[in-house]
């Protein structure tokens, strides 16, 4: 899935959980394990 597709999910995102949300997707980006996501 597609940060982009997330983010235009209907889920209702705390600020506090998105924030940690897209920390560890870019670690996960920076780590190439995008099939992780």
């Amino acid at each position: 899935m597609s940060t982009k597709c997330l983010h235009d999910s209907p889920f209702i995102w705390g600020d506090a959980d998105k924030c940690r949300f897209l920390i560890n997707v870019d670690y996960l980006l920076k780590r190439g394990q995008t099939s992780a996501v």
